[in-house]
């Protein structure tokens, strides 16, 4: 048979590169450097799930760590999404009601890119997504409500946030428009909020 060529995921090292690069005033830097691995034919959800969603931990873990101030990190994440939105072809949204997809931060949590990432993903899967960032719950509550959403999706990494995330769940069950709408929960660690 014929051999063909692994595809092999980004390094460490080229993460580190590529986050440093997110770090710079341009964004164009990073976008190039991104461009030659898809000009490799490493498929685009190899380079989303190797590449930009290590980037966005290591800006956290960068900040956590007082190696780089939030207003550095808050234009690593700006760049971060200028990249994502450039490169991921975006499918055109559906007409179908009973796909709707709502991607909420819960209330207080700061990180976010992996919210969009889904959303990027589940818009080129052709699914409809609204995405709120930094909404309250009342806010939640009023588009469950107006609109039937097949699924609610809900980022949370902060541990303190997870009672009232709870709480959230369990109202949002109560008021949505769709009695049968799934809750999905995902964040930085899997946080044990399976009902």
């Amino acid at each position: 048979g014929e051999s063909t060529e692994e595809v092999r995921p980004p390094t460490a090292d080229e993460v580190a590169e590529f986050t440093r690069m997110l770090l710079l005033k341009d964004a164009e830097v990073a976008l190039r450097y991104i461009d030659t691995f898809l000009e490799q034919d490493i498929p685009l959800d190899t380079v989303l799930l190797e590449m930009l969603t290590p980037a966005a931990q290591l800006l956290g873990e960068l900040w956590m760590e007082d190696r780089c101030s939030f207003s550095e990190v808050t234009v690593g994440l700006s760049h971060l999404l200028v990249i994502l939105r450039r490169i991921s072809p975006v499918a055109p949204n559906f007409s179908h009601n009973d796909r709707d997809v709502l991607l909420v931060p819960t209330p207080g949590e700061q990180h976010t890119f992996g919210l969009e990432l889904v959303a990027d993903f589940l818009r080129r899967a052709g699914w409809p997504v609204v995405t709120r960032l930094g909404v309250s719950n009342d806010a939640i509550f009023e588009l469950i409500q107006r609109k039937r959403f097949h699924m609610l999706g809900i980022t949370v990494s902060n541990e303190e946030l997870l009672e009232p995330t709870r709480k959230l769940i369990c109202s949002a069950r109560e008021v949505s428009l769709n009695p049968e709408m799934l809750v999905l929960v995902g964040g930085s660690p899997a946080l044990g909020l399976e009902e």
